[in-house]
């Protein structure tokens, strides 16, 4: 007999592991590429951000410093694009803005545009290096000879250089992409009735959401220095005194909110009459009506456009020139729209401080950065207070005093500061570090109260964005910003206020003149005959903070 053979397949044994592995490498491969593929894209629309933030600090710089000299030095300019772009996240590896690449070589450029406007595809006319000197071409002979007039820039660009990381790609061999985009951010303005803006985004010097009301028995003032005068609700002046709005240097007042009396958005009902004076153009959604005995004048130094109709029914006249045309104005923007709230960064329980108790009213107190339930100065001697950081004010659940300066003694506030006003644990919410809004909807938080009866003196720069003083956005008391009595308010500082749901309120037969921006929700001009104006047009944004939010609900 003989045995039976077994066949096998002894050598095809295995196989099926070297197939595995190269799918392994496949598809590991394909991982890798989508992975660096995705990080790509998102770093190149970081990159993006950084050279649209860039450029629009060049084109603010442009616009808040003109000058019709030629060869003078443009360092700040490109500083101002080089901050901006450190601060939104590059020059941190890789990326450097505003830099330019010919051929091998790097150059720190930024690019402007002055004889013609940008246009697709067009290079830049002058280049700037980060010395301010300029020169016709990136790789040529740099002088501040070259250089042109801030007043004939017309575009500024921020190019970008930066490359990919691709971290799986280099493992095979790739080899990093490189990204360069330009962004180019137009000079100038187009917000509120003016000609002009103080800065692009900066539609308004004065900004009130809502309604102004004057109720002043003497009359009451109501002006611009270096801005538009921009109100998204009505205009009611019904009092016995001599009411006047004006702006100067070419800046516009437009009213385009809601009606009142007789479907009118401008209403007078001043037994002494009012003048409304625009050195720009004035528009005016709705009616104009003078219901009053006295006469009122509008009197606009450019276009004069009312949507509705022009009417007075008291023995008073309605003046204006030139004569009014018919149209729509359209609505403004809220320059600290997206200002992200202030995030300081402390702990523990809120303490008060008084310039009393803390020092015995020294002539001088330091009041360090950190979250209070109010700061107060009762002092009957002159007194400074200063300030260094941010103070978080939130009050407690039967107070709203934020900040208030009430002695009989002069008071005068001064360093680097942002007071964010909030609402107290108890009552609106607690205060946490967040950007969104500790304040219920629509609660009455801290509030700002001027009332020394010598007057204070403001001289603060703002350690945020632009702001001196940050209500919260859900900050609805009807006193936010409050000049109570007392003496003349006098400020010089470098930074605005921003209170979108709260009200400011001059009580004061004195004078209060603010630096601008001020964002209110309402305006109440009252007392004696009070005076709000703003002395300048400076404004210190983050540029990625700027925004376009409409103002008017």
């Amino acid at each position: 007999m003989h045995g039976r053979r077994r066949f096998g397949r002894r050598g095809e044994q295995g196989q099926v592991i070297p197939i595995v592995a190269l799918l392994v490498i496949i598809l590991t491969g394909f991982a890798a590429i989508s992975l660096d593929a995705g990080m790509d894209y998102a770093q190149l629309r970081n990159d993006n951000d950084i050279s649209d933030a860039a450029a629009l600090a060049g084109s603010y710089w442009v616009t808040d410093n003109q000058s019709s000299t030629t060869g003078a030095s443009l360092a700040s300019l490109y500083l101002a694009e080089y901050n901006a772009a450190t601060s939104d996240g590059c020059n941190t590896g890789q990326c450097q803005a505003p830099m330019v690449v010919v051929g091998s070589s790097a150059y720190k450029l930024a690019d402007l545009w002055t004889t013609t406007a940008f246009t697709a595809g067009s290079g830049p006319a002058i280049y700037v290096n980060s010395a301010g000197a300029c020169s016709t071409t990136a790789s040529g002979t740099f002088s501040a000879a070259t250089c042109p007039a801030v007043s004939a820039i017309k575009d500024v660009g921020a190019p970008v250089s930066d490359h990919t990381s691709d971290y799986f790609a280099a493992v095979v061999g790739g080899h990093p992409v490189g990204i360069i985009p330009n962004a180019v951010a137009a000079v100038g303005g187009s917000g509120g009735g003016g000609t002009v803006s103080a800065n692009p985004q900066l539609a308004c010097e004065v900004c009130v959401l809502q309604n102004v009301t004057f109720g002043s028995s003497s009359g009451s003032t109501l002006q611009t220095s270096g801005g538009n005068l921009d109100i998204g609700g009505y205009v009611n002046a019904s009092n016995s005194g001599t009411d006047t709005i004006q702006t100067y240097s070419g800046y516009g007042i437009e009213v385009v909110g809601a009606t009142q009396y007789d479907s009118s958005t401008v209403y007078f009902n001043d037994s002494s009459g009012a003048s409304v004076t625009s050195a720009g153009t004035i528009g005016i959604n709705h009616n104009v009506l003078n219901a009053g005995g006295g006469n009122v004048t509008l009197t606009a130094g450019g276009a004069f456009t009312v949507s509705g109709s022009n009417t007075h029914t008291g023995n008073g006249s309605l003046s204006e020139s030139p004569t009014p045309g018919t149209g729509t104005t359209p609505a403004f923007t809220d320059p600290y729209a997206a200002a992200p709230t202030p995030l300081p960064s402390f702990s523990g329980t809120p303490s008060v401080w008084s310039a009393a108790t803390q020092g015995g009213c020294a002539s001088s107190e330091t009041v360090p950065s950190g979250v209070y339930t109010s700061i107060t100065d009762n002092c009957s001697g002159g007194v400074t207070l200063n300030f260094s950081g941010q103070y978080v004010l939130e009050g407690t659940s039967s107070s709203t005093v934020g900040l208030e300066l009430d002695g009989p003694g002069s008071v005068t506030l001064a360093g680097t500061a942002t007071f964010y006003l909030t609402c107290s644990t108890g009552s609106c919410g607690s205060w946490t570090a967040s950007p969104t809004p500790t304040c219920a909807t629509q609660a009455s938080g801290t509030q700002v109260v001027l009332n020394d009866s010598s007057g204070e003196t403001l001289n603060l720069a703002s350690s945020e964005d632009g702001l001196v003083f940050f209500f919260d956005p859900c900050n609805s008391n009807a006193y936010a910003f409050y000049l109570e009595s007392g003496g003349n308010v006098s400020d010089t500082s470098t930074g605005g206020v921003w209170a979108h749901s709260g009200e400011m309120y001059l009580g004061s037969s004195t004078g209060m003149s603010l630096p601008g921006p001020i964002v209110v929700n309402t305006l109440y001009v009252g007392g004696g005959g009070g005076t709000l104006a703003t002395n300048s047009g400076s404004i210190n944004f983050t540029p990625a903070s700027s925004a376009t939010g409409n103002l008017v609900n």
